[in-house]
């Protein structure tokens, strides 16, 4: 109980942090950064690409177990392959939100200023280079175009009223730039990462707002992307590659947040490399 009581009153860390989680479904990593994030006292923004109620009550329960202190959890639906969809996420999160209650004006959210982004939503992906058209355009949409526009649109937000002020970013990166075939426009828009973060140097306009993180993430077990290669563990691991659970690459990934990272960031995008060896490895 003393101890509880004591942990509780310590300032948490991400207290003052208003983060913008996409691609957090039920088991995933971003699931698990939402948790840590919670668990840090954040305002964590999740969207979700469909919100039913088992979706509802998952992200309540995720909610009740992980918040501690001020921790808020909003959960706002958005297809991120429209743009349309992703321009009024931006402006519902960087707005207030009222409602008339009997005549007296309601705030229901007060306006956010974003400093935190973990853009991890990911389509189902497939197909091979003579596939290219419009699934792999689709594709493409949502892991570059998408985060792309995230990046600037969010990173504007509180900019006249906050100096200084840096929305900072950790990219999903994966040594997967093609090595494995037959999942459509994913190595192409991994690879595109690089492209991005060399461009936070020569684009002050955007680049001047935001610090960035390229997290190269390896093998997790049990997630919608590598789940059905589960049966390979065993074998990968005995080639001395490590394989991660989703806790244990949230915990990995949340750790480039710290405000050291966050300064060393301002400076020049930093990467990691939480792979295990699986970019190095012949599997």
């Amino acid at each position: 109980g003393l101890a509880a009581q004591a942990r509780e009153e310590e300032p948490l860390r991400f207290s003052a942090d208003v983060a913008v989680v996409t691609g957090a479904s039920p088991n995933s990593i971003a699931a698990g950064v939402v948790a840590e994030l919670l668990e840090g006292g954040a305002t964590v923004v999740v969207t979700t690409s469909s919100l039913s109620h088992s979706r509802l009550g998952y992200y309540k329960e995720l909610y009740a177990r992980a918040a501690r202190g001020t921790a808020a959890l909003w959960i706002v639906p958005a297809n991120l392959s429209s743009y349309t969809d992703l321009d009024a996420v931006i402006e519902w999160i960087g707005n207030e939100q009222t409602a008339t209650v009997n005549g007296q004006k309601k705030v229901l959210k007060k306006a956010l200023v974003p400093t935190l982004l973990f853009p991890f939503a990911a389509p189902r992906v497939m197909g091979t280079l003579a596939d290219a058209g419009p699934s792999a355009e689709s594709q493409m949409r949502l892991l570059l175009w998408a985060v792309e526009r995230l990046i600037a649109g969010l990173s504007e937000i509180g900019v006249d009223t906050q100096v200084g002020k840096r929305l900072h970013v950790v990219l999903p990166g994966s040594p997967n730039r093609g090595r494995f075939g037959g999942d459509g426009a994913y190595g192409e828009s991994k690879a595109s990462l690089d492209a991005v973060v060399t461009r936070w140097n020569a684009e002050k306009v955007w680049g001047g707002r935001t610090s960035l993180v390229h997290a190269f993430i390896g093998w997790v077990r049990g997630t919608g992307l590598m789940g059905g290669n589960d049966p390979l563990v065993e074998t990968i691991e005995s080639k001395g590659v490590r394989t991660f659970s989703n806790e244990e690459m949230a915990e990995l990934l949340v750790s480039q947040v710290t405000d050291e990272v966050r300064a060393e960031a301002a400076n020049a995008p930093v990467t990691v490399d939480f792979t295990g060896g699986l970019g190095e490895s012949d599997v």
